[in-house]
């Protein structure tokens, strides 16, 4: 098996323990993964999955809501210390986001 093939297995394998975590839905999981992944906003992530900004902005609200988050950033930011800290063999908590 390639890295590249592991990486991906890891990556699957973190989101969907993400997305079971805070209950989301499989638009918002694929909405999170966007964001994360390709740094996409609002605007790219609606002309990626091919829905509407307004339908984005609501289910990115429903995201921080169901995650504790106030924006998209600190969504991110939650999404990469969760990653990290798993990946991390001495179990690094960050403090804050």
């Amino acid at each position: 098996m390639s890295q590249q093939s592991a990486s991906n297995i890891v990556a699957d394998d973190f989101y969907l323990r993400f997305e079971n975590e805070f209950l989301l839905t499989g638009r918002e999981l694929e909405i999170v993964q966007n964001l994360t992944l390709h740094g996409y906003n609002n605007r790219d992530l609606a002309a990626s999955l091919k829905i509407s900004e307004k339908t984005i902005k609501n289910h990115v609200g429903n995201i921080l809501k169901k995650t504790s988050t106030k924006s998209s950033r600190q969504l991110q930011a939650l999404v990469f210390c969760r990653m990290f800290s798993e990946t991390d063999p001495k179990g690094y908590e960050p403090n804050h986001i």
